[in-house]
C-alpha cells in the first residue's frame, strides 16, 4: 500500500503506524434475507413485511439458497423447504417463514400463514437486538 520511503516517513516523522491507514475489512450484515417474489403482489408484500419488522441491517437476495461464502450468522428464508421456525444448521441460524405465495390474498389459510410469519419475525427481531 505504501512505498518503503512513505512507511519510514509515517513511522519516523509523523509517529503514525501505516497499518492504521488500511481500509477495514467489509463485514457481512447480521441477516441475509432469501426470497423469490414471483409476482408484483408478492414483491409488494415482501417490501411491507421487511419494512414493518425492526431487523437492522440486512442483505436481500432473490434466491432460496445462500451463497456458500456469505458471512451472515442469521438467514431468513421465505419458503425454501424448511419447516417453519428457527433452525440451527452448522454455524448459521435459519429462520423459515411461509412462502410469499402463501401469504398473498385473503382467507383463513392466508391469515394463518401471515400470523405464523409475524410471530417468527418477531422472535428473529428480538434475537437480533
Amino acid at each position: 500500500m505504501f512505498t518503503e520511503a512513505q512507511t519510514l516517513y509515517l513511522n519516523d516523522v509523523l509517529g503514525v503506524n501505516p497499518s492504521a491507514f488500511r481500509p477495514a475489512m467489509a463485514t457481512a450484515p447480521a441477516l441475509l434475507v432469501l426470497a423469490y417474489p414471483a409476482t408484483a403482489d408478492e414483491a409488494q408484500l415482501l417490501a411491507k413485511i421487511l419494512a414493518s419488522v425492526p431487523l437492522g441491517e440486512f442483505e436481500r437476495q432473490e434466491s432460496l439458497t445462500p451463497p456458500e461464502d456469505h458471512g451472515a450468522p442469521h438467514i431468513l428464508v421465505f419458503g425454501g423447504g424448511l419447516s417453519e421456525g428457527r433452525h440451527q444448521l452448522g454455524d448459521k441460524t435459519w429462520w423459515s417463514v411461509p412462502a410469499l405465495k402463501d401469504m398473498v390474498g385473503s382467507g383463513p389459510q392466508i391469515a394463518a400463514s401471515k400470523k405464523s410469519a409475524w410471530s417468527i419475525l418477531q422472535a428473529l427481531a428480538k434475537e437480533l437486538t
